[in-house]
């Protein structure tokens, strides 16, 4: 029997409602934990979840009445339960790198922070929060340092995807306000995609569009460089120029004036600005042949789009890190939002600009106020709000002018300016540009505290306190979606370790410090009744954000939470007020920047975003197996032209060169770049693969308004890298995977390494010199009993043993393509176990005379792992549609994530051979 318990996903900002389904009964009615959390849960099945152990955990399912995705869930959010594990997660508090205990460590923090306050002033110290956290981590973590502690050194890594948005629509809007809904995407004739792979970001919205414009009910253009997954679905792309965005909105404008489309009553009554906006964009582009010069694209192409924005009166705009990650995101959005204001679309259904949000809870941490440049609830540093929020916390050493954003705060970092920095719920040292001089800066910082679930990420190594975090699934609290819709993450499981919420471990340092008053909450329903009556004291209306139907909110009421929006009156700007001091939007002058950073010394640009089946820097997303088989290697994607002209193949390690650091890469030669561009994808890190975190090549450069890195068109060479030595193993003892990516990571040319079924996959590249070293150093880091060799013309095969347990099977050739897949490796290791005899040699000659038998194509289909081979197998055999395939493998018919891609090789007219050829590395790591 069991029961279930409804939560929100902690992945992107669509902010999907997920079911999870636990064991009945072990819930006592209104207890407390040891942390002192509620373990409420609005439940199904007459059982509302809260103290279960993760082995209980049965499954996760999309919530059928969550307004933001009925039902629908992507493959992250249905792999959630996979990734519960204890594997990698960080359970003790450390310093220095040895245990000790809670108090120890809030004691420790706690002096530590007073001390450089005492001796440095409020300035010396700072936090670097995560859009991964929940609003009540949020809510105390900045007022701890707003108002008590006296500065405004606190950012958060939605700096890294949302500043630009939030500087536009407070430019335009008078507060940062989404003037859009999911509901939007139901009713509009036109949806616009800027800078967005929504089909593998933000898959569930793009599947509602999808479900329209299959019907004949939608158009969909997309704007990107890239030919994307999305891109490939849309009935319009647009490939411009890189940072061309600026000028085909620019010169939208210009043309909406032209045609005479303007909405002049609207502009007239509601508006300011409109003249000089509109005269900066026809002084620019008087005629539309000059916009398609710059933004490289087909003159007809161009003026479908706009004849489409002009004559469709239901326009959404929907745009995401192709506009923001750049120096001029504040002025792309603002050009955006120019051209809503000027046809009217706004604070109506089906229309308005949407700027769609990155993280679960980006939004929720700009509602608090969890951005330096930001004071708490929608409130700046203008003399008045500083004073109103003073009195309501009754912080009498509140800060009193913005912080640092983040760039500038690791920048103070590195000076010696901030002296004590805690990061929570992020991985700065593989996520914010420069890394190196990330690392180096937290290096040399006497205090870094970290507080964190995983124990094996980039910045948590170099942390003098770790403090062991609570994650999904393990606490309670609410997150904001990019509809603004406000729903609760809640316990459903409870660790076997003394992990705890973020909350509770700040609260606790507060109080350490002397703050007992402002701090001395229960429950995380605490922390949210204060936000909400924050968000309402002295409001008469001029901040839409408020929450006035939360203020003392009960237990009871906070742990049965329906997911609900702001504001709770209506749509924003249906009655055409902004929330300027005059009531009027404001169109923003935006003149394009018509240059271009490559040079000789760097001649491609490179473009950086997300992969379909993983999340961030992928300490959560890589513990799952299935979230691995979709793109399990760090590969650069490049035009055929370029590769060769640099005398690059397929699948060849290159070399990526930047200004401020170098990667390396497995080459993927493909027509999805065009000429002159390359892409790599920003999850990997120093955890999965030591020499290919793209952060490490984006300069610290940043938008001068939003302080937002510049992380879209960074200028690189890219080398190819000859002559290598190649490994692949199998590590099958999980104790071991620490020693062993150490040893990679201190050994070898290139490495990556992730979970597969049946053991830990890692490839290495080598010269001839450190193939030897690699493995002479593998053998003293894993103390094995027994090494047997087994060698062909081509290959070397070196199995590990202890006793009769398997532990290492590593392969070794002098190219690539001569390697045994991961799962050929698996499948020859699998029957050896039972005999030392048969290790080396029976169930190797057996596998390569059955190798055909082994399926190593590419999965694509990552719900039901579907492979690419079974895919063509199956058109070949007739299925020539989606719900065909569908309906023999399944595939495509969850979250819809694969749904670009087997159009593609639907599209195909030639399908190419069902079996992959044996040991052509070309598949999963499964």
């Amino acid at each position: 029997m069991s029961g279930s318990v409804n939560s929100t996903c902690p992945y992107c900002g669509v902010g999907c409602g997920v079911t999870v389904t636990v064991p009945r009964g072990g819930r006592s009615k209104g207890g407390r934990s040891k942390s002192g959390r509620s373990n409420g849960g609005r439940s199904k099945g007459g059982n509302a979840g809260g103290g279960h152990d993760k082995g209980d955990l049965i499954a996760v399912s999309g919530d059928t009445s969550h307004p933001a995705n009925a039902g629908r869930l992507c493959v992250k959010g249905s792999n959630l339960a996979d990734t519960m594990t204890d594997a990698t997660r960080l359970k003790v508090p450390q310093i220095a790198g040895k245990e000790v205990s809670w108090q120890q460590a809030i004691d420790h923090v706690a002096q530590g922070f007073s001390d450089t306050v005492a001796e440095h002033g409020p300035d010396s110290v700072a936090f670097y929060l995560s859009g991964q956290m929940l609003t009540e981590d949020y809510y105390v973590s900045n007022k701890l340092l707003k108002g008590f502690v006296g500065t405004a050194n606190v950012d958060t890594n939605s700096r890294l995807c949302m500043a630009s948005a939030v500087v536009a629509q407070k430019r335009a809007f008078g507060e940062d306000v989404v003037p859009c809904d999911y509901d939007d995407l139901r009713s509009c004739k036109v949806l616009v995609l800027v800078g967005s792979n929504a089909a593998w970001a933000h898959p569930v919205l793009f599947q509602i569009a999808q479900a329209r414009r299959q019907t004949g009910d939608l158009k969909i253009v997309v704007i990107d460089p890239r030919a994307t997954a999305t891109a490939r679905e849309a009935d319009l792309h647009l490939a411009i120029a890189p940072g061309s965005d600026l000028a085909l909105f620019t010169g939208l404008l210009a043309h909406l004036d032209h045609v005479g489309a303007l909405d002049q009553t609207f502009i007239h009554a509601h508006t300011n600005g409109f003249d000089q906006a509109l005269a900066c964009a026809t002084q620019v582009f008087s005629d539309q042949a000059d916009v398609a010069k710059v933004c490289d694209v087909d003159a007809k192409d161009l003026d479908a789009f706009y004849r489409l924005f002009t004559q469709t009166e239901h326009v959404v705009t929907l745009y995401s890190q192709g506009i923001n990650q750049s120096a001029r995101g504040v002025d792309q959005g603002n050009a955006i939002i120019n051209c809503h204001l000027a046809t009217g679309r706004i604070g109506r259904p089906g229309m308005g600009p949407f700027s769609i949000t990155g993280q679960p809870n980006a939004m929720g941490g700009r509602e608090v106020g969890g951005m330096a440049n930001t004071l708490a609830a929608h409130m700046d540093f203008d003399a008045h709000s500083i004073d109103r929020v003073r009195r309501f916390w009754q912080a009498p050493a509140i800060a009193r002018e913005p912080g640092l954003k983040a760039v500038d705060m690791f920048d103070a970092v590195a000076s010696g300016r901030i002296k004590a920095i805690w990061i929570m719920a992020t991985n700065p040292v593989a996520s914010l540009p420069d890394k190196d001089f990330i690392a180096q800066a937290l290096a040399q910082c006497p205090l870094v505290v970290v507080s964190d679930c995983y124990g094996d990420t980039d910045t948590v190594q170099l942390a003098d306190v770790r403090l062991p975090a609570q994650g999904w699934g393990e606490k309670d609290g609410t997150v904001t979606n990019s509809e603004r819709c406000i729903s609760r993450q809640r316990r459903v499981v409870t660790p076997d370790f003394d992990a705890r919420p973020d909350w509770k471990i700040v609260c606790d340092v507060a109080k350490a410090m002397g703050f007992t008053r402002g701090f001395d909450y229960s429950s995380p329903s605490q922390i949210f009744a204060e936000h909400a009556a924050l968000s309402v004291f002295e409001n008469t209306g001029e901040r839409l954000f408020a929450l006035p139907d939360h203020v003392g909110l009960s237990d009871e009421a906070y742990d049965g939470l329906n997911p609900v929006s702001w504001p709770m009156n209506g749509r924003p700007f249906a009655d055409r007020r902004f929330s300027t001091p005059d009531g009027r939007a404001n169109f923003v002058v935006t003149p394009p920047a018509l240059t271009s950073p490559v040079s000789q010394r760097f001649p491609l640009l490179l473009n950086t975003g997300r992969l379909r089946d993983q999340w961030h820097t992928m300490s959560r997303t890589g513990l799952a197996v299935t979230l691995n088989q979709h793109a399990p290697e760090p590969r650069l994607d490049i035009n055929p032209q370029d590769a060769e002209a640099l005398g690059i193949v397929a699948d060849q390690l290159v070399s990526v060169l930047g200004p401020t650091g170098s990667a390396r890469y497995l080459a993927h030669v493909t027509e999805s770049v065009k000429v002159g561009q390359v892409f790599a994808p920003i999850h990997w890190t120093k955890a999965h693969a030591g020499q290919s975190v793209v952060s490490g090549l984006v300069p610290r450069r940043v938008d001068p308004l939003s302080g937002q890195p510049h992380s879209k068109q960074v200028a690189v060479a890219v080398q190819p890298i000859k002559d290598c030595v190649w490994l692949r193993g199998v590590l099958f003892d999980s104790a071991q995977i620490t020693a062993l990516r150490d040893t990679l990571g201190q050994e070898s040319l290139f490495w990556f390494g992730l979970s597969g079924k049946g053991g830990w996959f890692f490839e290495v590249a080598s010269d001839g010199i450190e193939a030897s070293r690699v493995f002479s150093s593998l053998v003293q880091c894993l103390h094995g009993d027994d090494w047997v060799d087994f060698r062909t013309p081509s290959l070397h095969r070196r199995s590990m043993s202890k006793g009769q347990q398997l532990v290492l099977v590593l392969c070794q050739a002098p190219g690539r393509h001569l390697l045994p897949t991961h799962s050929q490796i698996v499948a020859s290791s699998t029957p050896s176990q039972s005999s030392q005899d048969e290790l080396p040699s029976a169930p190797w000659r057996q596998l390569a005379c059955s190798a055909q038998s082994i399926d190593t194509s590419p999965q694509i289909c990552s719900c039901y792992a579907v492979s690419e081979a079974r895919i063509r197998k199956s058109i070949n055999e007739g299925c020539q549609t989606l719900m065909a395939l569908g309906e023999v493998l399944k595939c495509g018919t969850n979250c819809g994530s694969c749904v670009p891609e087997l159009n593609r090789l639907l599209q195909m007219s030639e399908p190419a051979a069902v079996t992959p050829k044996a040991g052509l590395p070309v598949g999963g790591i499964g």
